[in-house]
């Protein structure tokens, strides 16, 4: 599969399978790889500092970064064909197809635990909360660094052309995604996402118990239309959430696919309709009831809730 792309960055949640993901596509391209993370986690041995340490440092300590961005602007400048493993790559190459990575954090505490080349860094975990604790921190100290340092947010989802929740999906399915997205017109930042991790704003009675068999058995025989993205919001505590389509999301979460086409409309206290913003939005349609309602209708949990309300348990 041929790709107008000849540079492309993957940034990442922690446990995304970035690395994994940017070695092989740079295998399925025939592109140089490059990764700054294998740099900074070299720079922190040598200092005989963990991640977490190293990144806390960096914030005070701007030659680490310097010296790390210094690489990736030469590979910018370079003109060859390269994948970058890098949290923040996509800010200094912007002819890149700019790739972000996401993850459910207990999938990510998972892979993280289990992986031979974070022996080390596993080890120094007590348990399963004490790593939650410590991504999370990692990736609040880098979200921080970033902003002060380049007035770029980490999490600010405008800022890529493609986001991936790799949960569910392996490596060589991630991708084949990769190498099959093209230019949107007008440009705006295309996701596949796991059904469960989008939360509904519409009204359960009128799609989620819907009775829709045909379009049950017309997603079963031809998957979910690429061509009609789901149109999603974002909340700055990275909640996502679906404006409409909500009987195909029903469907895709009753067939069990592994992820859905989506399209951004709007971040945080962006307007998404005349007078409404994102977080007006969620603030009118979501509750904690509604998001109960829906989990029973789809005998399935969320893994986490959005900030504000309650679990399903409430």
């Amino acid at each position: 599969m041929s790709s107008p792309w000849k540079c492309f960055t993957v940034s990442g949640e922690i446990g995304s399978g970035k690395s994994s993901v940017a070695r092989l596509l740079a295998e399925r391209t025939g592109a140089e790889f490059h990764s700054t993370g294998g740099m900074q986690r070299r720079l922190a041995r040598g200092r005989r500092l963990s991640t977490l340490e190293m990144n806390l440092l960096s914030e005070t300590e701007p030659t680490i970064d310097q010296q790390i961005d210094g690489f990736t602007r030469e590979l910018a400048a370079s003109g060859r064909d390269v994948v970058i493993d890098s949290r923040l790559a996509w800010h200094f190459v912007p002819q890149a197809l700019k790739v972000f990575l996401r993850v459910d954090t207990r999938e990510a505490v998972a892979r993280v635990l289990g992986d031979r080349s974070r022996h080390g860094e596993a080890e120094a975990y007590s348990g399963r909360q004490d790593a939650v604790r410590d991504i999370l921190a990692r990736q609040e100290s880098e979200r921080r660094r970033f902003l002060s340092t380049y007035g770029v947010d980490l999490f600010r989802w405008s800022n890529y052309d493609l986001v991936i929740e790799t949960s569910e999906i392996p490596a060589a399915r991630v991708v084949e995604l990769i190498l099959g997205h093209r230019p949107q017109e007008p440009p705006t930042t295309r996701f596949w996402l796991a059904p469960r991790s989008l939360y509904p704003t519409g009204e359960l009675e009128a799609d989620a118990e819907s009775k829709s068999d045909s379009l049950l058995e017309s997603m079963r025989e031809r998957g979910f239309d690429e061509g009609v993205p789901l149109r999603i919001a974002a909340a700055h505590d990275r909640s996502l959430y679906l404006l409409d389509g909500h009987r195909r999301l029903s469907a895709a979460l009753r067939l069990g696919l592994p992820v859905v086409p989506c399209r951004l409309v709007g971040q945080d206290d962006d307007e998404i309709a005349p007078n409404l913003s994102v977080v007006d939005l969620v603030a009118s349609r979501v509750s904690s009831a509604s998001l109960r309602a829906w989990e029973r209708a789809h005998d399935f949990r969320f893994t986490s809730y959005p900030e504000g309300l309650a679990s399903a348990d409430a």
